[in-house]
């Protein structure tokens, strides 16, 4: 979701006003990167975050904002139009922004570096109206350490492989003093940073084009010396192979990440922590979370009043526009879709050869019949299915393999099959089933995992998720008892844990540890729109439950739908 929006109440530096210092109208300040950096596959997310003061840029932020980069975005960040978010309620005043650029969840260069920072920049502006700021952030700055040796200590950013001060605004002409250094070139009439043709620009890396000046930007643009199957890395400038899980599948859902809360995933992508007070109604995770679903809602909601998800410090705000109005896709056909079955492992693990049951229509079955196709994948784990185009399918495995990275019985519902296209179903690997349901402290044998998404199939932060039974909710245990069922939200780091108070964070994950059983599970996520507001119904889904032993189901729970079949649980009163 775009243009992601956090509210700032007041700032600590103003300008002068006749009545007061802080008494001026309000402004807001809206974040574009420019870029040429490959989209998605080495730069998936933007984030900004807010600072006081000149060039202050480290520490805790007064908020921060940020959307993921999809592959159609490069045009975007080469012009410089790319939305990062926007910064409202803000007093006038001076202020510094770091906008950072993180590689995709699993990055070629290894797990080491998956989700961490590519490049980043620091800007400062004085804000004394609404305002739209352009940060380029170049791969021209690769490797360029500022301040320069003999240099200027303010000069201490990079823009197009110079050394310039934060204040340098490739827009604004009245900044030019900042964008060259007077310490390396004594005038700043031939040095500046700022390009104002191509000649201005040095040569291009090896698999880009031919390096152009877009707004004062030198952009080195995407080529085709690159095969379809590789991207140009600009560190290196060499063709990169593109791992499947760098593929956004044409960015329909799919069982993969977001939608299969994967370890590793997401990994650095984190919000800012909730309130410690955010705690079940027993304390944190000291006992059941007093829940119970009426046409009301819960009846005992944490002590959550002042908090709205997906905002106040979210990187990005929760779009709800769709909730109870949204209906399932349309089904336009049949055709042949090719499912990639990706494995989810501390450590690869081979996929291939293995059978995998596939159900059109929106549940798995606790039997692979009638219309359900079973068949193994090829020698690369992929395999060609005839499914209805722009509906549902569901699908399971459960070849187990042997070993740490053996397959744990795995089941997916609820997944948009495109037409024509390749979708990433994921199947979990033992370590990382082992390893996540360790972290949630409990010796029950299945595990449910998900994402709670929005009207954007973006992530929700801040959601209580709740499952029910057969025979009805399914509540949280004290966390020291491992024989009880146990509901969390997960953390965002690169090995995820649960949440310390139950709430999903800007990952959106949730997982549950579960007694043994078939059976369908209804899934609801419970939220505040707006700060004041009831808990509002966010999202619902009913999901089939194998009950094999130490089994793991992906249940992506998307946003309240105004078309379930008419014995569904998912029906409001």
């Amino acid at each position: 979701m775009r243009n992601a929006r956090v509210g700032i109440v007041g700032a600590s530096v103003c300008l002068a006003w006749a009545s007061s210092a802080c008494s001026a109208p309000e402004r807001t300040l809206t974040v574009r990167l420019q870029s040429d950096y490959g989209a998605q596959h080495e730069a998936r997310y933007a984030e900004a975050r807010l600072f006081d003061g000149v060039g202050v840029c480290e520490g805790s932020p007064r908020a921060l904002v940020g959307t993921p980069i999809g592959r159609d975005d490069q045009g975007d960040l080469a012009t410089g139009v790319f939305g990062v978010g926007v910064f409202e309620a803000l007093a006038p005043g001076i202020y510094s922004i770091r906008v950072r650029l993180l590689r995709p969840p699993t990055d070629p260069r290894g797990a080491d570096d998956s989700g961490a920072e590519l490049a980043s920049r620091c800007i400062t502006l004085t804000l004394d109206e609404d305002r739209v700021r352009r940060v380029p952030i170049m791969s021209a700055c690769h490797g360029v350490s500022c301040p320069a040796a003999g240099g200027s200590s303010s000069f201490d950013e990079c823009l197009n492989g110079f050394c310039v001060d934060p204040r340098c605004d490739t827009a604004d002409p009245s900044t030019a003093m900042y964008c060259c250094d007077p310490a390396l070139s004594g005038t700043c009439a031939s040095s500046t940073a700022v390009c104002s043709s191509d000649d201005d620009c040095e040569a291009s890396v090896a698999c880009a084009g031919a390096t152009r000046c877009i707004e004062g930007a030198c952009i080195a643009p995407t080529t085709d010396t690159c095969s379809p199957s590789e991207y140009c890395e600009r560190a290196t400038g060499a063709c990169q192979p593109i791992l499947p899980s760098l593929d956004d599948d044409a960015g329909v859902i799919d069982a993969s990440t977001p939608d299969a809360a994967a370890i590793g995933s997401d990994a650095a992508f984190d919000a800012p922590s909730i309130d410690s007070a955010l705690s079940d109604a027993a304390g944190s995770d000291g006992g059941p979370d007093a829940f119970s679903r009426d046409a009301a809602g819960p009846d005992a909601l944490p002590p959550t009043s002042a908090i709205a998800v997906g905002s106040m410090g979210s990187p990005m705000a929760a779009n709800l526009a769709c909730v109870g109005v949204r209906t399932a896709p349309s089904v336009t056909g049949s055709g042949v879709v090719t499912l990639r079955v990706q494995g989810l492992a501390l450590t690869s693990f081979d996929v291939a050869l293995r059978e995998i049951d596939v159900f059109p229509g929106e549940r798995v079955r606790a039997t692979c019949d009638g219309d359900c196709i079973s068949e193994p994948t090829d020698t690369m784990g992929l395999l060609d299915v005839t499914l209805p185009l722009g509906g549902w399918f569901g699908y399971r495995m459960t070849a187990r393999g042997s070993g740490a990275t053996a397959t744990v019985p795995t089941s997916g519902a609820f997944v948009v099959a495109p037409a024509g296209r390749t979708v990433t179903v994921s199947v979990y690997g033992a370590s990382a089933a082992g390893l996540l349901r360790s972290q949630l402290n409990r010796d029950l044998s299945q595990l449910v995992v998900g994402t709670v998404t929005d009207c954007d199939a973006r992530p929700i932060a801040r959601a209580w998720v709740r499952i029910f039974g057969p025979d009805g909710e399914v509540l949280s245990g004290p966390v020291d008892d491992t024989a009880s069922p146990r509901i969390t939200g997960l953390g965002d780091s690169t090995i995820p844990s649960p949440s310390p108070d139950t709430l999903t964070r800007f990952s959106g994950r949730f997982a549950a540890a579960l007694p043994a059983g078939a059976g369908t599970f209804r899934i609801e996520a419970w939220g505040l729109e707006r700060v004041g507001d009831p808990p509002l119904l966010l999202a619902c889904e009913e999901v089939f439950v194998d009950g094999i032993d130490d089994g793991v189901t992906i249940a992506p729970l998307g946003p309240v739908r105004s078309d379930y079949v008419a014995e569904s649980g998912c029906l409001r009163p």
